[in-house]
């Protein structure tokens, strides 16, 4: 289990460090408009303390500074992040965030130390999920809440990303790599399908599931957000879209400019027929929305099913 721990960080470590100052940017400010498109005030994180529990490279520490957090402490399993988030907070002038190496399931802080936790793709990769949100809950305040983001049962996006993982398994990250430089996709898009394709441990969760989880550690008044999801999942013409760039990726693979062995080939080219099914299912569903066959609602829950968690929780 700390094997794979430290390989996830490693692997985070690397893709987060790629972003450029735009991209960092946008998702600097994707934190704000996705709460503020849910109806949340922005002006609750006023002053408050603040742990960013898998802080990655500090995007959402350097969001919370910048939404008048009096101090933000970042925690995460890899060196290199950290490293990466202290460049970017010095960058930016950010002074009242702290950055250290630390595992979520073993926190370094007091109890009710914190007011606001946010944990951001962090739960599907760990190993003992119940114990982070037990030191969640250990750290937080009374009347403190926790956002979390969640990868989500349903769709067809997981499935697909699952059966390519067992073949992207055998062709190596370096090649993947290789492969997305030439494919011209831009570095977030990079850092979804490296994480996604490589990441070692990942999980999915119900909505009931979650809830349970939560509500067995002591938190209530779980909130989960149907708006605001301004990524890949908003609809089904972004959704086709990531998918399209999936199939493109694969397809670079099967014509790569470095020699490759049949082995490689072969792979790829399956990788990318798999690919092309899925998108075929998706453009074919689109069609009956845009004719009026089925309803968009209907059609896009038979797409993207009921998407990623977010949630706030608060501890009672």
């Amino acid at each position: 289990m700390v094997k794979k721990s430290l390989e996830t960080g490693e692997l985070f470590g690397k893709l987060f460090a790629a972003y450029d100052e735009d991209n960092f940017l946008k998702s600097v400010h994707l934190f704000k408009d996705r709460f503020e498109d849910n109806g949340f005030d922005i002006t609750y994180f006023k002053d408050k303390k603040c742990l960013d529990l898998g802080c990655g490279g500090g995007r959402y520490s350097t969001a919370l500074s910048l939404l008048g957090a009096k101090t933000i402490s970042g925690i995460d399993i890899s060196e290199e992040s950290i490293s990466n988030a202290t460049q970017r907070a010095q960058q930016f002038d950010i002074e009242n965030v702290t950055f250290q190496v630390a595992s979520g399931e073993k926190l370094p802080f007091d109890e009710e130390e914190f007011d606001c936790v946010i944990c951001s793709g962090v739960l599907m990769h760990t190993a003992d999920p119940e114990k982070l949100i037990s030191e969640t809950a250990r750290v937080l305040k009374k009347g403190g809440m926790v956002y979390l983001l969640v990868y989500a049962t349903e769709g067809v996006r997981w499935p697909l990303i699952n059966i390519l993982r067992n073949i992207t398994a055998v062709l190596g990250f370096n090649e993947l790599d290789a492969i997305l430089a030439e494919s011209g996709l831009d570095v977030n898009k990079r850092r979804t399908y490296l994480d996604d394709l490589f990441v070692p441990r990942i999980d999915f969760y119900s909505d009931e599931r979650l809830r349970k989880l939560l509500q067995s550690k002591g938190f209530s008044q779980i909130d989960r957000w149907k708006k605001g999801r301004l990524d890949h999942e908003e609809s089904i013409e972004d959704y086709l879209a990531d998918l399209k760039k999936l199939e493109h990726l694969f397809q670079t693979g099967c014509s790569g400019i470095k020699k490759q062995t049949v082995k490689e080939k072969t792979l790829f080219k399956a990788s990318y027929q798999i690919c092309k099914g899925v998108v075929q299912y998706v453009e074919d569903i689109k069609n009956l929305i845009d004719s009026g066959e089925i309803d968009r609602q209907s059609g896009e829950h038979m797409v993207i099913g009921q998407g990623h968690h977010r949630m706030t929780a608060i501890k009672v």
